[in-house]
């Protein structure tokens, strides 16, 4: 009808349910909506806690999160953006300050709150909130980076030229960094020009004055995935060259529901049951106030 409005939503709106069965609240189960169901690569804004026993949180550890109406383990990935809007991995979280914690699990709306453990028994010492954070993006592909340094060793040298081998495996490898700056220990700086292959029919200079063609690599102490390159000056066979990029990490794809909460609370959904039974004018909730007060002072937990 068309009298029939909204309401705003500066107002409070209340539901009564009458004649619903107590059974039916034992067990809350929620729903969530189907974009919810999807797994993927979740990027929040995380920080380890202060009160946390240890000083820092590694990547890859596993930790229990929870996260909306969740509660998984999964392994994050610890990463910072630098100057070139590149996430860089970290080995291990920043003392006081954010980083980005990657981790795969079912997608959640930006800005929720995420909180992790890493010891969820409550009798235990090790009991302690690991690190807390919001959700910032949501998305399939995450790219990570770390840094990676290659080293190569020369095995021939004509001027400027020289043969570096031991620093890729193929020759697709190379391919993949041809143009690539380079540079050795002494500082001299060159490029990758192109890979050594079996087919080729361009001559080497044997060291004992014979010609040789570059698909005799072996006999040259070459193997496969080397590569030419030229420098700004003549290099020494004892020089190290190395490489240094850029690879990408891929977060681990695990996902672990945990339905272990449930089972602990069925016990208490049981004493309320009780209580209100057998004692009707009880206020339930000043005994729930009058047991965490109790639980605190008690001194089972010893928390250092």
């Amino acid at each position: 009808p068309p009298n029939i409005s909204g309401i705003d939503g500066s107002l409070t709106f209340y539901t009564n349910s009458i004649g619903t069965l107590y059974k039916t609240m034992r067990i809350y189960d929620p729903g969530v909506s189907s974009s919810e169901s999807t797994l993927g690569l979740i990027k929040a804004k995380f920080k380890k806690h202060r009160w946390y026993h240890k000083q820092v949180l590694k990547s890859s550890d596993p930790l229990v999160i929870s996260l909306g109406w969740r509660r998984f383990q999964s392994l994050p990935l610890y990463s910072i953006q630098d100057q070139n809007q590149r996430y860089r991995l970290l080995k291990y979280t920043p003392s006081n300050m954010h980083c980005i914690a990657t981790f795969w699990a079912p997608f959640a709306p930006q800005g929720s709150g995420v909180i992790a453990f890493q010891h969820t028994q409550l009798n235990s010492p090790l009991f302690r909130i690991a690190g807390t954070g919001t959700v910032a993006e949501v998305g399939q592909a995450i790219q990570i980076k770390k840094k990676l340094k290659l080293i190569g060793h020369p095995f021939k040298i004509f001027k400027n030229t020289a043969f570096i081998r031991d620093m890729f495996n193929s020759e697709i490898e190379v391919a993949k960094f041809e143009g690539a700056a380079i540079q050795t220990v002494s500082g001299i700086r060159g490029s990758i020009k192109k890979a050594l292959t079996t087919k080729q029919s361009r001559s080497l200079d044997d060291p004992k004055g014979r010609r040789q063609s570059k698909n005799a690599l072996t006999g040259l102490g070459g193997q496969e995935g080397s590569f030419r390159a030229t420098f700004e000056d003549k290099i020494q066979m004892s020089d190290i060259v190395f490489l240094r990029t850029w690879a990408n990490v891929e977060p681990k794809r695990i996902y672990n529901p945990l339905c272990t909460v449930l089972d602990n609370q069925m016990d208490v959904y049981e004493e309320q049951d009780q209580d209100q039974n057998g004692n009707q004018d009880q206020n339930v909730q000043n005994k729930e106030n009058k047991l965490v007060e109790e639980d605190e002072d008690d001194d089972e937990y010893e928390y250092e």
